[in-house]
């Protein structure tokens, strides 16, 4: 009769998803404890900013962060790099919001996959110049751009294209069981 079929503890595309919940999860948390600090003084002015993330510590774990693994784009804050995060806050992070439920329900409207598409498209186009910058960051002085750095950055490139390869590759997104016809 053969070897015993062996049942996979859960498909690509179950993995695929989970993997997109926790991405967009900790994106989201993290647009609010870290990115936004990039923005924030112009926004609210300096001394609001330190008497909110200062008396919480964040402005520490973020300042230790971009010392501790030469980040320079955190720690010098180009204009450019600013009107990324400016775009992530008024663009992916009310999408994050909306979309985390809605993966979470396995909603497979078209506006789901529409709006992941979008926001996995900006997310990806706004990495294309962050990544090189920060790899070529790695050799130079006097501060180099670690490789943990790189790596974390680097979520933010593989996450978005699988769940855009997961939107793309799935019609539809998540089946519908059969509805039962009544009388």
């Amino acid at each position: 009769s053969g070897p015993p079929r062996v049942t996979p503890i859960m498909t690509l595309s179950e993995l695929a998803d989970k993997v997109t919940i926790a991405y967009l999860v900790i994106h989201g948390a993290i647009c609010w404890i870290s990115d936004v600090q990039i923005i924030l003084p112009d926004v609210i002015g300096d001394s609001l900013y330190h008497a909110i993330y200062g008396l919480a510590g964040l402005d520490a774990v973020v300042d230790s962060w971009a010392s501790g693994q030469g980040d320079f784009l955190v720690e010098l804050k180009p204009l450019w790099f600013k009107t990324f995060i400016y775009a992530e806050m008024l663009i992916q992070f009310p999408l994050i919001c909306w979309l985390v439920p809605q993966w979470i329900r396995r909603n497979g409207s078209n506006n789901v996959r529409t709006l992941s598409v979008v926001y996995a498209v900006h997310v990806s186009t706004t990495m294309v110049p962050i990544m090189p910058e920060l790899i070529a960051g790695m050799w130079r002085e006097p501060r180099h751009v670690t490789l943990v750095a790189v790596v974390v950055y680097a979520v933010w490139v593989v996450c978005p294209l699988v769940m855009l390869t997961r939107c793309l590759a799935s019609d539809p997104l998540w089946p519908v069981a059969a509805k039962v016809k009544s009388k």
